[in-house]
């Protein structure tokens, strides 16, 4: 609706009648700053500035990649001329140690710094060029997103008996436990394997004190998550014994 658009008129409806079948969740977003040009959007300044690669990702997913939208990478950009040397490594740009933008943050980098590729909402053409940096930190906090996803999953997951199980013959109620059990146990492993190549990701964070405290708080996570799957494990294992217990009790009773 057009009224819908009173906050964000610099949009050139006008000019852009097409502009009007825009969901409304998206004409006035609050910190919707960015400027339509040929049908693209740019990055809100509030959020551009920043810099901040997670953040920047996090826009472009929830606003661009919603709405299948064009995204104007460009618009953000550090223009060449202030910037002499490369954002991560401090080496100088010349008429071969070429300048390379990050089509994330927008920051200047030499190849090498800027070597890594990644799908971005909003651009068609396949995977982009981004900085190491980005690159790492949108990685870890991916990895962490989804591992929060997997302990939602797991957290609403009922371990021992459900409902009537626990009239079960004894075997069964046994085998059906042992196979929660190696279940767990799967799971401790892939959460150990994630912590370990998370512990060998930290040195190379030594210059960036906010993904080294991204990093360290997964890890930190993750051990919770091990330190809880290992106490069920454990209940399970108690409740076994008692099984085997109870079966012997009845065994001698019988005879």
């Amino acid at each position: 609706e057009i009224g819908n658009l009173r906050n964000v008129s610099y949009l050139s409806i006008m000019d852009n009648p097409s502009l009007c079948v825009l969901p409304q969740s998206i004409t006035i977003l609050k910190n919707l700053e960015s400027v339509r040009s040929n049908n693209t959007f740019s990055v809100p300044s509030t959020i551009a500035d920043t810099r901040d690669g997670v953040e920047i990702m996090s826009w472009l997913k929830q606003t661009i990649g919603k709405w299948d939208l064009e995204f104007n990478y460009k618009a953000h950009w550090v223009p060449d001329d202030n910037c002499s040397k490369c954002s991560k490594c401090n080496i100088s740009f010349t008429v071969i140690k070429r300048r390379h933008h990050c089509r994330i943050c927008g920051r200047i980098f030499d190849f090498k710094c800027c070597e890594e590729s990644m799908q971005i909402p909003g651009i068609k053409n396949g995977p982009a060029r981004v900085c190491t940096i980005c690159f790492e930190r949108i990685n870890v906090s991916d990895l962490y997103n989804q591992q929060q996803q997997k302990v939602a999953k797991r957290e609403k997951r009922q371990w021992g008996f459900q409902a009537g199980e626990e009239f079960l013959p004894v075997d069964e109620k046994r085998e059906l436990l042992l196979r929660q059990i190696h279940e767990i146990g799967l799971l401790i492993d892939k959460e150990q394997n994630s912590i370990a190549a998370l512990e060998k990701m930290l040195p190379l964070y030594v210059n960036d004190q906010a993904q080294v405290s991204a990093t360290e708080r997964i890890i930190h996570d993750g051990n919770k998550k091990i330190k809880k799957m290992s106490d069920i494990k454990q209940h399970l294992l108690s409740v076994i014994r008692d099984l085997s217990n109870e079966n012997n009790n009845n065994n001698n009773n019988n005879n």
